[in-house]
């Protein structure tokens, strides 16, 4: 056996060496300079090899723990006797784009959710997707080209989730119509003051940034 920097080397595969208790042990080289540290394949040979590069024995536990850190983005080195992270890699742009696509997908949850609406004294359920607000819009222009005043049929929810099929005057698909809407944009002002707002943020804000918690305080608030 011989000596490279302060660690002892005891078989011929340098990259690996098997413990008493048979944990297997992993070799790192270690930059003198740097604290950076790579798995070590073969022994050291070049003179200056020795002079820029120490190396340590750490078993393979440890050794996959570091490189799943060093995957999510971690900077680690040796320092001090231990290896800790340097510095977080952060890509504050793809952290926005993917609070953004956060946004988007509440937006359009918030935007289609069942909202209340009154008839005759009955609270039902009304769905605020693009075909109920189509289907809403051409029923309204249909009765006023006819000049009629009710529209019969109409289907909404009850909260057990039956149908439940009701007579509609004018100025009721009129309302319906208004609130579709300012659902719609209620939902979409939300998700644009939000993403506006995110070049405002630290670094740590946007790590921190819970979508669905901001939105909804948000979105109540609007």
């Amino acid at each position: 056996s011989y000596l490279f920097g302060w660690f002892k080397f005891r078989n011929s595969n340098a990259s690996m060496d098997q413990s008493v208790g048979g944990s297997m042990k992993i070799i790192l080289w270690i930059d003198k300079l740097t604290g950076q540290f790579f798995k070590m394949d073969e022994k050291p040979s070049l003179k200056e090899d020795v002079e820029n590069f120490d190396c340590i024995e750490v078993n393979e536990e440890a050794f996959n723990k570091y490189e799943e850190m060093k995957a999510e983005g971690h900077i680690l080195v040796y320092k001090a006797g231990k290896i800790e992270i340097q510095k977080e890699i952060f890509d504050r742009k793809l952290k926005i784009e993917q609070i953004k696509k956060e946004l988007y997908e509440l937006r359009l949850e918030y935007d289609i959710a069942p909202f209340e609406f009154e008839v005759g004294g009955v609270k039902y359920l009304q769905n605020n997707r693009s075909i109920d607000q189509s289907n809403l819009t051409r029923i309204v222009v249909m009765c006023q080209a006819m000049k009629k005043t009710e529209f019969e049929n109409w289907k909404f929810y009850t909260k057990d989730g039956s149908e439940k099929y009701v007579n509609l005057t004018l100025q009721d698909m009129m309302k319906m119509a208004n609130i579709m809407q300012m659902h719609t944009t209620k939902a979409m002002t939300t998700e644009t003051l939000l993403s506006h707002n995110l070049e405002n943020l630290t670094d740590k804000e946007l790590k921190e940034y819970d979508a669905k918690d901001r939105y909804e305080k948000a979105y109540k608030n609007m």
